[in-house]
């Protein structure tokens, strides 16, 4: 029998949540928070579930795809000699509380993915699907990513209301990781066009991945691929389809 996942994609702004049956993705539903305090996040969140999810259907997976800035990944004979506090606090200036610190193994990359994460989030999705998987974005992205073969140059863009995760793949390797800022699709060109130089592929021939979230600016991803169609170092990028695909990653995480 086929296997069954409920999944959540989770952002400061927004959170969506779909279901996987077999091989079929079922999109339930999409919530932007108007207030975003711990405890009306999960009053928001308790009345958008009642809404989507009534009868307390039973699933085999649970996972959830949490999106923070401030992530960074570090070679796991380096975190094995430190901690996550120490490292996040030498990556990043914010103040933090160390239970918001957590960090996933990504093995097949011999990584360490380390990032905050909101104690309500945890204590929240715990107790209501105690078998959930709590894994970062980037976590999900990079597992789905490798899934595959990535031989070829490869870079994926996460647009999300003011940041963008992108990473760059080639020849079966993991060639750049980070989150920007994003005001608008200039922003993301610029930072794009960045990443590629840094590892010398500007102008090279390469797939384009942009996945949108629930709280992507409308119409960006098109300004994206407009422009970029336009920009001279960026024309031999061709598109791919991405519809699900983030959804989909994250069932490599369970």
């Amino acid at each position: 029998m086929a296997k069954t996942q409920l999944l959540f994609v989770l952002s400061d702004h927004s959170m969506s949540v779909a279901e996987i049956l077999g091989d079929t993705v079922n999109e339930l539903g999409t919530l932007i928070f108007q207030s975003r305090k711990d405890f009306e996040y999960k009053d928001q969140i308790r009345g958008f579930l009642s809404g989507i999810h009534p009868g307390g259907k039973e699933y085999d997976d649970y996972s959830l795809s949490w999106f923070s800035p401030l992530s960074t990944l570090v070679p796991m004979n380096v975190f094995g000699a430190s901690s996550a506090r120490d490292i996040f606090q030498a990556c990043f200036t914010k103040p933090m509380i160390s239970n918001d610190i957590d960090y996933n193994r990504i093995s097949e990359l011999s990584v360490v993915n380390v990032f905050e994460v909101p104690l309500w989030i945890k204590s929240f999705f715990v107790i209501s699907y105690p078998r959930i998987v709590i894994q970062h974005e980037g976590t999900h992205f990079l597992r789905g990513i490798f899934a595959a073969s990535t031989f070829k140059t490869g870079i994926h863009i996460v647009l999300h209301e003011q940041h963008f995760l992108m990473l760059i793949v080639r020849h079966n390797e993991l060639k750049f990781y980070n989150t920007f800022e994003s005001a608008n699709e200039d922003d993301v060109l610029y930072y794009l066009s960045f990443g590629l130089q840094q590892q010398n592929l500007l102008g090279e021939a390469g797939q384009l991945f942009i996945y949108e979230t629930a709280d992507t600016p409308a119409g960006m991803r098109g300004k994206i691929l407009d422009k970029a169609a336009t920009l001279r170092d960026l024309k031999m990028l061709s598109v791919s389809e991405t519809k699900n695909l983030h959804f989909k990653y994250q069932q490599t995480c369970v």
